[in-house]
């Protein structure tokens, strides 16, 4: 079933999909209100999660729907935990993004799950 949604790819137009994608920011950043103005998705506010680059549906192009999955339950199941390890991800010494690191760690669960 994991494999089902890795090929799945996100879709702007799916209502499902936006609402996990603005879920998960606003389990990330409760206080920070998007800047929707010229789009509802190209923002560079997604950066500030660690995403790549404004438009955050290029980072799942070797996940699909799966890494946002991932990604949407692990900030809304532990809250605390994940806004933790986004606030560590900006630090100097550490830095590595926040969204992009989760997709590429639930690539290579997957990966070892199918050997």
């Amino acid at each position: 079933q994991l494999n089902h949604y890795k090929r799945i790819p996100f879709n702007k137009s799916n209502n499902n999909h936006i609402y996990l994608i603005e879920s998960l920011f606003k389990n990330l950043k409760p206080t920070q209100i998007r800047d929707q103005s010229k789009d509802i998705l190209l923002s560079t506010d997604w950066t500030d999660i660690g995403f790549q680059n404004i438009d955050p549906t290029t980072d799942f192009r070797g996940m699909g729907l799966l890494g946002l999955i991932q990604l949407e339950y692990f900030s809304k199941v532990y809250p605390d935990i994940s806004k933790d390890v986004l606030i560590e991800s900006i630090v100097e010494k550490r830095y590595f993004p926040f969204a992009a690191t989760g997709i590429n760690i639930t690539a290579y669960v997957l990966e070892l799950l199918d050997q």
